[in-house]
């Protein structure tokens, strides 16, 4: 919800089951079919520990780069990192 922008859980689910969405998402994740129901993910996200989502997402990143799913952002061998929640400075 807070990456959409978006006021509730069922606004936010039409906009994750969007084809395009699924489509962009598919590119780092071949494997995933569909993506779970935004309640789902809710109760999901309420019981699990911010030190896990943490070490998680870091283990996907590490993967991704092991991948090399990232190859095409490299700037002399290195990733640039931006964090910018204010979209004052967006790249493509």
């Amino acid at each position: 919800m807070f990456a959409f922008n978006m006021a509730s859980r069922r606004e936010t689910d039409r906009e994750m089951t969007m084809p395009v969405f699924l489509e962009n998402l598919k590119i780092f994740f071949p494997e995933i079919e569909k993506l779970p129901h935004n309640d789902t993910l809710m109760r999901l996200l309420t019981k699990i520990e911010v030190s896990q989502i943490e070490k998680s997402l870091i283990g996907c990143i590490q993967k991704l780069i092991r991948n090399k799913k990232f190859a095409r952002y490299l700037i002399k061998n290195l990733y640039p990192i931006t964090i910018d929640g204010t979209q004052k400075m967006v790249r493509e």
